[in-house]
C-alpha cells in the first residue's frame, strides 16, 4: 500500500472475469475506491489486458448496474414496471415457485433455461450448474448464445469428437507435432476456477438439493475431481496445478487404418 498527501493507494492482484480467458490483473484502490484494472505480467495471462477489462471500474460504478433483485409490481407492457426491491431470499422463493407451476401444469419440458456465452460475459464459472439445475429440474431446452469464434473453437471440435478442444479438455500443445487455430486466437493461457452459484440455492427450493450435494461445496469438488485421480488436498497444496494421466474418452476414429485424407466418413482423417 502506498501512501502520499493522504491519498492511500492499494494494489491488489487478481484476475478479470468478464470472459473466459481469466486474465492476471492488478485492482487499484485509491481511498477504498476502485479506480483502475492493469495487467499483472507476473500472472500467467496477465500480459494484457482488453478495452473491457480496462473499463472494469465503470462496470463496477455505473448508475444503471444491478445489485439487488427488482421485482416487476405493473403487467408487462404498462410504460411503468413498477420495479420493487426485493432480498435475494425473496427473489429465489418466487423463482422456485413460479418454476414449480409451470412444472404441475405444462410440464418441465414447458420452462426454457437460457444462458449468455462464456466468451464474452463473466458466465463461465455458473455454466455448468445452471446446465445441472435444468436436468435436474428435468427440462430438455437449453438456450445458449455463441459467437461466431466460439463456433469455430468450441462447438466444432465437439460435433468432431464429442467434446469441446479446448472447452471441455485442453490440447496437449506440448506433445502436439502440428497445431492448427482455427477461428481461436489462444495467444494466453487460460485458468479455470469451479465456483458453486445461486443455482444450487435455487435448487434446494425445487427440492432438488441433492443433485447439487446439498449445498456442500467440499464434497461438489472432490465428486468432480473424482474420474481424474486428483484429490482436493492435492490442489490446494499445488496452487499452480497437478499434472495427471487422463484415459482418453473419445476415440471415434482411433480405430480408422487408412493412412489417406478423406476416409470412411468422408472426414479429413490421417493416421498413423
Amino acid at each position: 500500500m502506498l501512501s502520499a498527501n493522504n491519498l492511500s493507494i492499494e494494489q491488489i492482484h487478481c484476475y478479470c472475469a468478464l470472459c473466459i480467458s481469466r486474465c492476471g490483473s492488478i485492482a487499484v484502490v485509491e481511498n477504498g475506491r476502485f479506480v483502475a484494472l492493469e495487467p499483472d505480467p507476473s500472472h500467467p495471462t496477465g500480459q494484457a489486458l482488453c478495452a473491457k477489462g480496462r473499463a472494469a471500474p465503470e462496470l463496477v460504478y455505473h448508475p444503471d448496474r444491478l445489485l439487488y433483485p427488482l421485482k416487476r409490481t405493473r403487467p408487462k407492457g404498462d410504460p411503468d414496471p413498477g420495479w420493487q426491491r426485493i432480498s435475494w431470499d425473496e427473489a429465489l422463493d418466487l423463482t422456485a415457485t413460479r418454476l414449480r407451476q409451470l412444472a404441475e401444469v405444462h410440464g418441465p419440458e414447458s420452462v426454457v433455461f437460457s444462458q449468455v456465452s462464456p466468451s464474452t460475459s463473466a458466465s463461465a464459472d455458473a455454466l455448468v450448474w445452471i446446465d445441472r439445475l435444468r436436468q435436474a429440474f428435468g427440462s430438455p431446452n437449453l438456450c445458449v448464445s455463441m459467437e461466431l469464434c466460439g463456433w469455430g473453437r468450441y462447438l466444432a471440435t465437439a460435433y468432431t469428437y464429442g467434446a469441446s478442444v479446448p472447452g471441455v479438455y485442453l490440447p496437449d500443445l506440448e506433445n502436439a507435432g502440428c497445431i492448427l487455430f482455427w477461428g481461436y486466437n489462444p495467444n494466453l493461457a487460460r485458468l479455470s476456477h469451479a465456483t458453486a452459484t445461486v443455482a444450487a440455492s435455487l435448487a434446494t427450493r425445487l427440492g432438488l438439493g441433492s443433485h447439487f450435494w446439498d449445498g456442500d461445496i467440499e464434497t461438489a469438488y472432490r465428486t468432480q475431481l473424482g474420474p481424474s485421480g486428483i484429490s482436493l488436498d492435492a490442489l490446494r497444496q499445488n496452487p499452480g496445478g497437478v499434472r495427471a494421466q487422463l484415459q482418453t474418452r473419445y476415440r471415434k476414429f482411433a480405430e480408422q487404418k487408412e493412412d489417406t485424407i478423406g476416409g470412411q466418413h468422408g472426414r479429413a482423417q490421417l493416421s498413423k
